[in-house]
C-alpha cells in the first residue's frame, strides 16, 4: 500500500497453501522483514493442513533471495523456488489475492470513511 498504517506498516505479504487453497496475510513495516514470519507462517500453514510443505514458491525481490531466508528454509526442509523476472502471473494465486486485497481494502475505507492509515487492519 502506498500509505504508511497507523502501525506503522507500508506492506504486506501473502502466502498461498496451493494445497488447502489458504492464504495468509502478514504485514510489513520494510520487505525485508517478511523472513522474520515465513517460518511461523509456514509452520501454521502445515498445521492447518496436516502436511508439509515442501516448495516455497516466490519472486526473485530481494526478500525472497536472502541468504538468511534460504538457510531457514533449508533448515525445515523447504525446497526454494523462482518465478522469473517480471513474469508476476507466475506466483499465480498470491499475486491475485494481493491484487484482489488492495482494490477491497482501499474501496471498503473509501466507503466508510476511514482514513487510509487503517489499511493493516482491515488487510488482516
Amino acid at each position: 500500500m502506498p500509505v504508511r498504517s497507523i502501525d506503522g506498516k507500508l506492506y504486506f505479504a501473502v502466502y498461498v497453501d496451493h494445497c488447502t487453497g489458504v492464504a495468509i496475510t502478514v504485514n510489513l513495516a520494510k520487505k525485508k522483514d517478511q523472513e522474520k514470519h515465513t517460518k511461523a507462517v509456514l509452520s501454521r500453514m502445515e498445521r492447518m493442513s496436516g502436511h508439509q510443505v515442501e516448495v516455497f514458491r516466490a519472486d526473485q525481490g530481494g526478500e525472497y533471495t536472502s541468504q538468511n531466508l534460504s538457510k531457514q528454509l533449508y533448515e525445515i526442509g523447504v525446497h526454494q523456488e523462482y518465478s522469473d523476472t517480471k513474469m508476476a502471473f507466475q506466483n499465480g494465486l498470491a499475486e491475485v489475492i494481493g491484487g484482489k486485497l488492495v482494490s477491497m481494502v482501499r474501496a471498503m475505507l473509501v466507503r466508510s470513511g476511514v482514513p487510509m492509515e487503517y489499511w493493516s487492519w482491515a488487510v488482516m
